[in-house]
């Protein structure tokens, strides 16, 4: 062989051995296609991770608005409310009426980020629609009760606001009861829900464990 063959030799004994297979081409982009499974599993669940912590964040400031509130109200909360939700229409305030107006809080637009309004409720409520997402426990008293917050017998395990179903308008299901809380709750976040108690803190709870929530929920009871 002389060096002009050499140079340009056109064996392809070298590149058989570099090349892939196509059982070895086969089984890389399977691979490929299960890390890429795996990794959109992975963003979607930080996601909901992320969303469900920032409807955790609005329960929170919802509980210390509703605590403000109390304050200035000779120690009552606002009525859980009637179906008006809309500002300068009528007396019967929903909650959620009642707290904006305190805190001097316009209403909200199309999901429009508030305190009000849980990010994963764009999911789950209509055409993609949400404002206020959250329901009032009205279970014991009716929904035109004043409750006193230290009236409460068990205030660190009484549900007094959770993720709602839609009622209308991109508004929840403003309030809940004992014969109610299960049809209106809304398992938005991974099968499980948010919910602020009496005494401020914020519990996340499993579709599973749905008997604890209809406790937290019956444990609304004034002290004798």
């Amino acid at each position: 062989m002389n060096r002009v063959d050499h140079f340009f030799n056109t064996s392809t004994e070298g590149s058989r051995r570099k090349g892939f297979s196509l059982i070895e081409l086969l089984t890389v982009i399977a691979v490929l296609g299960i890390l890429g499974g795996i990794l959109t599993v992975a963003v979607g669940s930080a996601r909901r991770m992320a969303r469900s912590a920032e409807c955790t964040s609005n329960l929170r400031n919802l509980g210390m608005g509703l605590n403000l509130y109390s304050q200035n109200n000779h120690g009552k909360l606002p009525t859980a409310g009637n179906y008006n939700t809309v500002p300068g229409v009528g007396e019967n305030k929903s909650w959620m009426l009642a707290l904006s107006e305190f805190m001097e809080q316009k209403f909200p637009g199309e999901n429009e980020k508030t305190m009000f309004l849980c990010p994963s409720a764009v999911e789950t409520y209509p055409d993609g629609v949400a404002r206020r997402t959250y329901g009032m426990n009205a279970a014991g008293t009716g929904a035109d009760v004043e409750m006193r917050v230290g009236s409460f017998l068990k205030p660190t395990s009484t549900v007094l606001l959770m993720d709602t179903v839609h009622l209308s308008d991109g508004d929840g299901q403003y309030a809940f009861g004992a014969g109610s809380y299960e049809r209106f709750a809304d398992w938005r976040h991974g099968d499980s829900l948010n919910a602020l108690f009496v005494d401020g803190h914020v519990e996340n709870i499993q579709r599973a464990n749905k008997a604890d929530l209809g406790e937290y929920v019956l444990n609304y009871r004034e002290r004798e």
